[in-house]
C-alpha cells in the first residue's frame, strides 16, 4: 500500500457508522464458530494488539449507527478507482463479485484469461504461413533458443519432416499440423520466442501480444465501477456513498489496514464500540458467513451464493497471496478444482490470481440459474483440498465424495487427485503416457509450475508439481481418456493401484467395476507393444544397439531412476516405449526392425517344419544347445535382427547364475534380459514330438554328440 498514515481517524464528534444501512445490525453469537473467530482475528493482529478480544466482543454486542457528512458523500469515479488501486490487497474481480455484478459481465472483461495453449500455437503458425520447417529447426538450435530446449524440439521436428516427407507447411488443414502443435507446445511459455523462431516480424508479434493482453488493474476497476453505477441507475437506486463503499470493501476481503487508509482519505470516524478498523472488517463479513454456514449445514449440495463464498475465502491463499515469488500449491490447484485446465505457463505470475477468479466465475455461469452461485460440490471440493483456508475447513465439514461406479470422462480436478495420490509417482504418470501412445512431456522443468515450493514440505510439492505436469500433458493429448481406461491400464500392467482404482471407479476389487471403454487404435497398438517389449528384452537390446536411440531427447527425457520394476533393463524398455510414442522416426524404425525380425522367424519356423529329419533326426531349433534335450520352456535370445538362438529357459538361467555371458556366443547376457517362454514355439515342439514318437529315447532323450558339433558349426 502506498501513503498509509498511521494516525487515528478524525472527526471524533461524528455520530454515523460508515456502513451500508442506518439500521442497527446484530450478529447472532450462536451462528458463529468461536475457533474461526479467534483464528481470523489472530491473522489480522499484526498491526494491532488485542484483536481477538475485539472480535469476540463484536459477536456479543450491537453496534449503534452513526452518521457523518463524510459518510454521506458520493466519491468521484476517478478518485474511487485511484484509491482502490492504491491498496495492496485489493482485487478488482473480487470487488465486482462483492458488488453483485453479473458473472457474465465480469467474464467478458476477463476474456483475456481464457487461454488455450493449442490455439495459441496454431494462431502463431497461421500467422507464419507458408513456413519452412527445416529453417525453423535450424533456428531452434541457435543462440538462446537452444537453452530453452530448442535442440530437443529441433530433433523432433526433423523426425516429423523425415516421416512425412514434407518440409514446407502451407496450410493448417494438413494432418501434420496437430503433430507440429504437440512438438512446439513446450515453448508456449515463451510465445515471443516462438513467434521469432517462426519468422514473424516484430511488429506482428507485438500486435498479437497486445490483442491477448488483459486489462490493467485500473482499467478493470474503472469498468467495474462504471457497470455498478449503470446497474444502480437501471434499478432506480442512488449512487453508493462512502459509508456504503466501506461496507463493500470489507465484504470484498480488505483488512483493517486498508480500511484505515480509506477512512483516513475520506475523513471517516470509527463507529462507537469498535476499537479499530480490524474489528469493523470482521463485523462486516460475519453476516454473510453465518448465512452460508446455515445453508451449508442443512444441505451440502445446495448452490452457494458467489458473494458469500468469496467473502469466506478472504483468509485463503486465493485472496491473500500477492507476492508470487514462491506461489502456493493451493493457488495453482484452484483452477483445476474449479474445472479449468489452463496451463500456468501461459500466464505471468501476477496474472494467476485473476485467472483463479475467472475459473470461479466461469463455473458459476455454467451452473443453471442466474450465474451468481457455485455448486455445493465445488465448495466441498475446495474445502477438502484445503484451498479455501484452514479456518474455512474447520467450519465447513464437507462429506467425502460418493465413489464413482461407472466410467466417466476424466476431468481437470481428477488431475489433482492423480498427481497428489501417494500411490502414483511421476514415473507412473510417464508409464501411463507411454502406454497411451502420447509420450510423457518432461522437458521444460525449469518453468514447471513456477517451481512450486513449500518450505515445510519441499520434496512433496516438487513431486506433485512435476507429476501434475505429466498428467496435464496426458489430459491435453488424450481428450478421450476416461476413468475406466486408467483402471484397465492399472489392472493389465500390474501397477498395483488398487486404492486408486476404487477411488476412480468405485470397484471393490481389481476384477470388479465397469468394463473399460474402447481404446483408440494407437493406444491399443502401444499397449500391445509394451507387452511385446517386456516379453522380448533381447530384441530391445538389439534395437537399441542398432539405432542410437540413447541420443534422442525423447529417450533421455525419462528420469534415470530404477523404479520400473526394480531393474535398469525394465527402465530401458519404458524409456524406449516413451521414445516410440514421442518421436515418429523412432517409431518408424522400430516398425521396420520388427517386420524384418518377424519375417526371419516365420521363415525359420517354416524351414523347421519342412525338414522332417536332419542328419540326426532332430530340428536344430527344438533342442537346447546347453542340455541337448527337447526344450519344454524355449526362449529366443536375439543376437541381431536376423540372427537368434533358442535355449531352454531353465537351463540358460542356471548357466547365467555365475557369469552373465551367453554360453554359446560369449556376449554379455543378464538374467533380466532372458524373455518369458515362447508359447508359440513350444506348441511347434510339442506338435513335432507328437508327430515323431520314434525319436523319443527310452533311456535318455539327449541327442548325439554329432548334433552338438553341428550346433557349434552352425553358430560359427
Amino acid at each position: 500500500m502506498q501513503n498509509i498514515h498511521s494516525r487515528a481517524s478524525v472527526c471524533p464528534s461524528a455520530s454515523a457508522l460508515p456502513g451500508s444501512s442506518s439500521q442497527t445490525a446484530v450478529i447472532a453469537p450462536g451462528h458463529l464458530d468461536h475457533n474461526f473467530l479467534q483464528s481470523s482475528a489472530h491473522q489480522s493482529s499484526v498491526h494491532q494488539n488485542g484483536t481477538q478480544m475485539q472480535a469476540t466482543a463484536l459477536a456479543q454486542r450491537e453496534i449503534g449507527p452513526v452518521a457523518t457528512d463524510a459518510g454521506q458523500r458520493v466519491p468521484g469515479v476517478v478518485e474511487l478507482c485511484d484509491l482502490l488501486c492504491d491498496l495492496d490487497d485489493y482485487s478488482p474481480v473480487v470487488m465486482g463479485i462483492a458488488l453483485g455484478l453479473p458473472s457474465h459481465v465480469l467474464l467478458r472483461e476477463l476474456r483475456a484469461y481464457d487461454r488455450d495453449a493449442v490455439k495459441q500455437v496454431k494462431s502463431l503458425l497461421a500467422a507464419s504461413l507458408p513456413l519452412s520447417l527445416a529453417e525453423v529447426a535450424r533456428r531452434l538450435e541457435q543462440g538462446p533458443y537452444a537453452v530453452l530446449g530448442g535442440k530437443d524440439i529441433a530433433e523432433q521436428l526433423r523426425s516429423l519432416i523425415a516421416c512425412s516427407a514434407t518440409d514446407r507447411l502451407e496450410s493448417l488443414d494438413l494432418p501434420l499440423c496437430d503433430e507440429l502443435v504437440a512438438v512446439f507446445l513446450p515453448l508456449i511459455a515463451h510465445s515471443d520466442v516462438l513467434g521469432e523462431v517462426f519468422g514473424l516480424p516484430e511488429a506482428r508479434r507485438l500486435q498479437l501480444q497486445a490483442a491477448a493482453a488483459p486489462p490493467t488493474r485500473w482499467q478493470l476497476t474503472r469498468t467495474i465501477v462504471d457497470h455498478d453505477i449503470r446497474l444502480r441507475l437501471e434499478r432506480n437506486l442512488p449512487a453508493r456513498r462512502c459509508r456504503e463503499w466501506m461496507a463493500v470493501m470489507a465484504q470484498a476481503g480488505l483488512g483493517g489496514r486498508e480500511l484505515e487508509h480509506v477512512a483516513w482519505h475520506w475523513q471517516l470516524a470509527l463507529p462507537p464500540d469498535v476499537a479499530g478498523w480490524y474489528g469493523y472488517a470482521h463485523y462486516r463479513v460475519f453476516e454473510r458467513e453465518n448465512a452460508l454456514l446455515e445453508a451449508h449445514r442443512s444441505d451440502h449440495h445446495a448452490p452457494v451464493p458467489l458473494q458469500q463464498f468469496v467473502t469466506f475465502l478472504r483468509f485463503s491463499v486465493l485472496l491473500q497471496a500477492r507476492d508470487f515469488g514462491t506461489p502456493d500449491w493451493d493457488l495453482l490447484s484452484f483452477p483445476l478444482a474449479a474445472g479449468n485446465d489452463s496451463d500456468p505457463r501461459l500466464f505471468k505470475k501476477r496474472e494467476w490470481h485473476e485467472m483463479c477468479l475467472f475459473s470461479l466465475l466461469r463455473h458459476a455461469v455454467c451452473q443453471k440459474g442466474d450465474g451468481q452461485h457455485i455448486s455445493g460440490s465445488l465448495m466441498c471440493r475446495l474445502v477438502r483440498l484445503g484451498i479455501a483456508g484452514e479456518a474455512v475447513q474447520e467450519m465447513l465439514h464437507c462429506p467425502a465424495p460418493v465413489a464413482q461406479t461407472h466410467s466417466r470422462p476424466l476431468r481437470p480436478f481428477d488431475l489433482l487427485q492423480l498427481s497428489q495420490s501417494r500411490n502414483l509417482s511421476r514415473l507412473d504418470a510417464i508409464q501411463v503416457a507411454a502406454l497411451l501412445g502420447v509420450g510423457g512431456e518432461v522437458r521444460g522443468d525449469r518453468n514447471r509450475h513456477w517451481a512450486v515450493i513449500k518450505s515445510h514440505s519441499w520434496h512433496v510439492q516438487e513431486q506433485w508439481g512435476s507429476c501434475l505436469s505429466v498428467w496435464r500433458w496426458i489430459y491435453r493429448r488424450a481428450p478421450w481418456l476416461e476413468t475406466g481406461h486408467l483402471a484397465h491400464l492399472f489392472r493389465r500392467f500390474g501397477l498395483g493401484k488398487q486404492d486408486l482404482i476404487r477411488e476412480l471407479t468405485g470397484a471393490v476389487d481389481s476384477e470388479s467395476g465397469p468394463p473399460a471403454p474402447p481404446f483408440p487404435q494407437r493406444a491399443v497398438e502401444f499397449m500391445d507393444m509394451a507387452e511385446y517389449l517386456f516379453q522380448q528384452p533381447g530384441l530391445v537390446k538389439v534395437f537399441l544397439r542398432r539405432y542410437p536411440v540413447d541420443d534422442y531427447s525423447c529417450f533421455r527425457r525419462v528420469p534415470t531412476l530404477y523404479l520400473y520394476g526394480g531393474s535398469g533393463s525394465n527402465e530401458r524398455k519404458w524409456r524406449l516405449l516413451n521414445a516410440l510414442a514421442a518421436d515418429p522416426l523412432v517409431l518408424k524404425n522400430w516398425r521396420a526392425f520388427l517386420a524384418d525380425h518377424q519375417q526371419v522367424r516365420r521363415q525359420r519356423a517354416a524351414d523347421a517344419e519342412s525338414l522332417e529329419l536332419n542328419a540326426e533326426g532332430y530340428p536344430y531349433d527344438y533342442v537346447c544347445p546347453i542340455s541337448l534335450v527337447y526344450m519344454d520352456d524355449p526362449v529366443a535370445i536375439v543376437e541381431t535382427c536376423k540372427n537368434y538362438n533358442w535355449y531352454s529357459r531353465s537351463g540358460l538361467m542356471r548357466a547365467l547364475e555365475n557369469h552373465s555371458v551367453n554360453p554359446l556366443t560369449g556376449t554379455l547376457l543378464r538374467r533380466e534380459d532372458v524373455p518369458e517362454v515362447d508359447q508359440e514355439h513350444l506348441a511347434r515342439i510339442k506338435a513335432w514330438r507328437k508327430k515323431h514318437p520314434e525319436l523319443e529315447d527310452e533311456q535318455d532323450p539327449t541327442v548325439s554328440t554329432a548334433l552338438l558339433r553341428r550346433f557349434l558349426c552352425r553358430l560359427l
